[in-house]
């Protein structure tokens, strides 16, 4: 009963906002940070609910990417202890076409636990052939003090270094999209939203652009 009871509050809590944002036109609505299984479920009830509607015009269902990031307490689960093959598992179930949900990822977590969750990410849509954009912006790494309710300077990592750190990941997932290939193409340049959360600034969102750009040159010219 209180997870119900949770789930139509949490449905409740989005679709005010939601309904807000699609009269505006959005190219894209992001639910970001969510931290549990139960908060995912009432985002994918409401947009099957809202698709359902005979008094919203279609435009505003069809047009707008919607994605879900996720806060991951360590490198398999999200901060509720849920398993993230779980929510995974669960994702697809309710949207098995990856009609509603266009992206999933993780963000507003340690960068040091981006690798293993990407990882899972990627490697379950490969084994379930369901094509979602990739996204991961995690934390600068920047360790919380809760005594003196301050972030410790200098414990993350600087803008050159986590630049690095998610470009390094950017060639890891499109290593692991060709190397899984297995005569499906889907996967081939498997899209990819990438950025900064908590304690990253303007300096390290242009040091990943730099990155991001030089990699895509060199693509090319491959």
């Amino acid at each position: 009963h209180t997870e119900i009871s949770q789930l139509d509050s949490l449905e409740q809590f989005h679709e005010r906002k939601t309904r807000v944002l699609l009269a505006q036109y959005p190219d894209s609505i992001a639910y970001e940070t969510i931290p549990c299984l139960v908060e995912c479920e009432a985002i994918l009830s409401l947009w099957k609910r809202m698709k359902k509607e005979s008094n919203l015009p279609s435009e505003l269902l069809q047009y707008p990417m919607v994605w879900m990031s996720f806060a991951c307490r360590d490198g398999a689960h999200l901060n509720d202890e849920t398993k993230l093959t779980t929510l995974l598992k669960r994702l697809d179930e309710l949207d098995p076409d990856a009609s509603i949900i266009h992206g999933i990822g993780v963000n507003c977590c340690s960068f040091a636990h981006i690798k293993p969750l990407v990882t899972t990410i990627v490697k379950h849509m490969i084994r379930t052939e369901i094509r979602r954009v990739c996204i991961f912006y995690p934390n600068s790494g920047e360790s919380w003090d809760a005594a003196s309710e301050k972030w410790v300077e200098g414990s993350g990592a600087d803008s050159a270094c986590f630049a690095d750190m998610i470009m390094k990941l950017i060639m890891d997932v499109d290593n692991l999209c060709e190397n899984s290939l297995k005569g499906n193409l889907a996967f081939r340049n498997l899209p990819m939203v990438v950025g900064g959360c908590c304690r990253t600034t303007p300096a390290t969102i242009s040091a990943l652009r730099n990155a991001v750009d030089s990699y895509l040159i060199s693509h090319r010219q491959e």
